[in-house]
């Protein structure tokens, strides 16, 4: 009987402890979603600034690394923003499927360079709407 009592006396602290962890693993706040989304977006601008670099043209690698970082940082802003009120993305989605077109072409590395390019200031554009819209609504 003392260990019965003494197991629900355990349960009883227990119990609430990891409820309140649970709850801390939920959606993030607001500010912290915002928070993360500028994050994100900053990690966006990074990489498109990357694959502006002439220099990444020079090599296969260099190229698939820099398509790489912009696709990990495309997706990370279209996740973040979904958890931030009011920030639509259709924009920005249509312009990176424009840039992922032109990344995944079959033409030569040199000759694509113009069509990414292109693209890749599409997705910019579209970017600095989304952040401006960002901050119209703090």
């Amino acid at each position: 009987m003392k260990r019965l009592i003494a197991l629900l006396l355990a349960l009883a602290v227990i119990l609430p402890a990891v409820g309140l962890v649970a709850a801390g693993c939920g959606e993030p706040t607001p500010e912290e979603a915002r928070a993360q989304l500028e994050t994100d977006l900053d990690s966006l601008e990074t990489a498109l600034t990357e694959l502006a670099n002439p220099t990444i043209y020079t090599s296969k690698d260099s190229f698939d690394e820099a398509a790489d970082d912009i696709k990990v940082a495309f997706n990370d802003v279209i996740k973040s923003a979904k958890q931030v009120a009011d920030i639509e993305t259709e924009d920005l989605q249509d312009a990176w499927d424009q840039l992922e077109k032109a990344i995944n072409s079959d033409k030569p590395l040199t000759e694509k360079i113009v069509d990414v390019q292109e693209a890749a200031e599409n997705l910019k554009d579209a970017w600095q709407a989304l952040v401006e819209k960002l901050d119209e609504t703090q």
